[in-house]
């Protein structure tokens, strides 16, 4: 063999090893990639090829058939590979399945058993032995079906690989277009061959034209990243759409649909082909005349009945147009939006349900009195509305100094036996629960309290329930706990313990601003008490205590004449300044006293303060007031405050021994008097009347009445107050 073809052979095995070595481990690391399989058994088939037609032109030992017998089982394998590879990128890999490859083997195994029978058949060289044009002998029977079967499969693959590069863009198209380059290249070379143009007759020109194939592929590889990405079919993701399509052409007629449209109209695309538009928008009937000849985009929402069960859709429609601009059709996109339209229906029914327990809650907060009476009704709607068995609300209590740790009072339950609710009385912040809440700051779920050891054992005795512990934070602060337990078989659900953990954040913030509240008026309440303390009963007081050593200071000085009459005065005045004292502490015992007006009314509370008070402090006091007398609640403290201002200067200032209080009732206005024998004063003299005058005035005007005073120096005060009748109060008991 000459040196020159030698050394072209030598080139081509070189180039097909580096081919081989570098498919084999791009590919083996991406083998799950579509034809990443078939590349591999193509280096490998491609190398067997070039190394046994390099040995066997060589004349390595062992000479003859066995060289050439492994040449031809590359080079009819190759192709095969070729062909499989371009199967899987045009995305129709789903055809390859074992049956199918198998039929491949059969023309490389076929040509393996006819070449090595052929002095008995004669198929593979024609009786003629080893002759061969270039490497491989051409004119025997079998190896001209082989050529037009090689030829066959290497055109399958170009089309294949056609079709994708005429519908892929951008780097897709420069993918594909590199496999196609490859391809082309065995057709070209198996053309110029039969044409009598090999321009080396002393190579296999197949071989080069493969070896340039696999050098395509490599560029693929590496310049495009194939095998890395691998795009998505188009066909498969519009055929397996979860959207329904429907393509009408110009005449509004359906040409085509997929899948999901075919479930969603409820019929097979073979009966649809070729209807109107009509049969499928029959829910619709308006949208057809709409878009029949305007080219326009519809979006509607509507239901329709899918298999026996109604089912939301979303329906789209947008024009098709050429690329002239004309219309040529329209698609119909169809989306089940059922699922949606539930959560979103769930969602809102959520959000009322929330809206009305919060404005429950709201209520609750106005009319209760204290927060026990809000703990109890915000323990009842929590019930209700969450379909619960029992409920109880725990609030933390100042650090406990004989104990010397903090501890969560039970506040107020619904549902709880005697037993636990006795167990819950008090319960220790260290405790396994309350820890665990404390140090996570987020709900707490108990599926079974009937097994889980940090439940006490006399809630486990309740049976198998599940327990919800909401913590309740103001400021980052625990404030306390709202327990809440529901049967084991229906746990709670995420979006229900979202909302009672909004629930009870507006608990915690009632409560909060409550203790605040009551703490405020406390502290003004004993501000004020102070005040009025030193200003009256510490002034007698001092003034008690003077007079005593005045009277004292005389005895010890020895009586002398006239002496009698001034111990007599001196003493008159020490009973006057203790009476009064003793007016103004029974005055202050009662204001210490809690009243509840909306429970007891204007009438038991006036009658209470007058026995309490004027009874006792030796001034005959009398209320005359009609029958059920018509007043909101409003107007009532109004007047009881009226009615205090007015009886505590009588008490303190006019030295009365009488006072009546009349309460009437008109057909339009209530009337209330009160009128004593005191000494009186001058009304025109502002510094007279003082901040208590001011005060009562305040009060009438705030509920739209009218106040008129009378009162002469020596003759007693009287204080007139008319105010509008409410025809809609409840009419409270008259108590004498």
């Amino acid at each position: 063999m000459k040196t020159l073809p030698l050394l072209l052979h030598a080139v081509i095995l070189s180039l097909a090893i580096g081919i081989t070595i570098t498919v084999v481990l791009v590919s083996s690391r991406r083998r799950s990639a579509p034809g990443a399989t078939s590349l591999i058994v193509f280096a490998l088939a491609l190398i067997i090829w070039a190394i046994s037609d390099f040995l066997y032109r060589a004349g390595v030992s062992p000479i003859g058939k066995f060289w050439l017998s492994a040449t031809y089982l590359g080079a009819t394998v190759v192709p095969t590979a070729l062909l499989t590879f371009s199967i899987e990128y045009a995305e129709h890999g789903y055809y390859l399945n074992w049956r199918k490859l198998a039929l491949f083997t059969i023309e490389p195994l076929l040509t393996q058993a006819l070449f090595w029978t052929d002095p008995w058949n004669g198929l593979f060289f024609a009786g003629k032995g080893v002759q061969t044009i270039g490497a491989v002998p051409y004119s025997s029977p079998w190896l001209r079906i082989n050529a037009i079967y090689s030829y066959s499969l290497m055109l399958i693959a170009v089309i294949l690989v056609l079709q994708i590069f005429s519908h892929r863009l951008g780097t897709y198209r420069l993918q594909s277009g590199a496999i196609l380059a490859g391809a082309l290249v065995p057709i070209l070379a198996g053309i110029i061959s039969h044409a009598g143009f090999n321009p080396t007759p002393d190579l296999d020109l197949m071989l080069i034209a493969y070896t340039i194939t696999g050098l395509a592929f490599i560029y693929g590889l590496v310049h495009y990243r194939l095998l890395d990405l691998a795009p998505v079919p188009r066909d498969l993701v519009i055929e397996r759409m979860v959207d329904g399509w429907v393509i009408l052409d110009k005449k509004n007629r359906i040409v085509d649909l997929n899948p999901a449209a075919e479930v969603l109209i409820g019929s097979p695309r073979h009966e649809l082909f070729g209807q109107p538009a009509d049969r499928i928008l029959r829910d619709w009937p308006n949208i057809v005349k709409r878009f029949a000849d305007d080219p326009m985009t519809l979006d509607n929402d509507g239901s329709m009945s899918v298999r026996d069960e109604w089912r939301y859709l979303n329906i789209r429609l947008h024009p098709l147009m050429n690329w002239q601009g004309h219309l040529i059709g329209h698609t119909v996109i169809w989306r089940d939006i059922t699922e949606r339209r539930k959560v979103e229906e769930a969602r809102q029914r959520a959000r009322d349900e929330m809206f009305v327990l919060l404005r429950a809650i709201y209520g609750a907060a106005s009319r209760a009195q204290n927060t026990d009476d809000f703990l109890t009704a915000s323990i009842y709607q929590i019930v209700y509305t969450f379909q619960s068995k029992s409920c109880l609300i725990l609030l933390k209590e100042r650090k406990d100094y004989e104990h010397g740790s903090d501890r969560l009072l039970l506040a107020a339950h619904h549902g709880l036996s005697v037993e636990a609710a006795s167990s819950m009385s008090s319960v220790m912040i260290k405790s396994d629960m309350v820890a665990w809440v404390l140090e996570n700051q987020e709900p707490f779920f108990i599926p079974d309290i009937s097994t889980d050891p940090r439940v006490p054992e006399s809630m486990q005795a309740a049976g198998q329930l599940s327990l919800l512990i909401i913590p309740m934070f103001v400021e980052e602060n625990l404030l306390g706990l709202i327990g809440i337990s529901r049967e084991g078989s229906s746990p709670y659900r995420t979006d229900e313990i979202a909302r009672i953990t909004a629930l009870a954040e507006e608990i915690a913030s009632f409560i909060s601003t409550d203790r605040r509240r009551q703490l405020t008026i406390a502290l003004a309440e004993r501000q004020r008490l102070v005040r009025d303390l030193h200003d009256s009963v510490t002034q007698k007081l001092y003034s008690l205590v003077t007079m005593t050593e005045v009277a004292q200071a005389r005895l010890d000085a020895g009586l002398e004449t006239g002496s009698e009459v001034i111990l007599v005065q001196i003493f008159s005045r020490i009973g006057e300044y203790a009476r009064q004292a003793l007016k103004e502490m029974r005055l202050f015992l009662f204001e210490l006293q809690p009243i509840n007006l909306e429970r007891e009314g204007l009438v038991t509370i006036l009658n209470q303060r007058l026995a309490a008070v004027e009874g006792r402090a030796d001034i005959k006091a009398r209320l005359l007031a009609d029958d059920n007398i018509s007043l909101s609640l409003e107007k009532e403290v109004a007047l009881y405050y009226i009615a205090q201002e007015a009886l505590n200067n009588i008490l303190r200032h006019a030295a009365a021994k009488s006072v009546n209080i009349h309460l009437k009732q008109g057909k339009v206005n209530v009337l209330l008097q009160i009128e004593d024998d005191g000494c009186g004063f001058d009304p025109k003299r502002d510094d007279k009347g003082g901040m208590g005058l001011r005060n009562m005035r305040e009060r009438v005007s705030q509920i739209g009445g009218k106040m008129k005073i009378v009162s002469t120096p020596g003759k007693g005060t009287r204080i007139t107050v008319i105010v509008g009748k409410d025809r809609r109060s409840k009419a409270r008991p008259r108590w004498r």
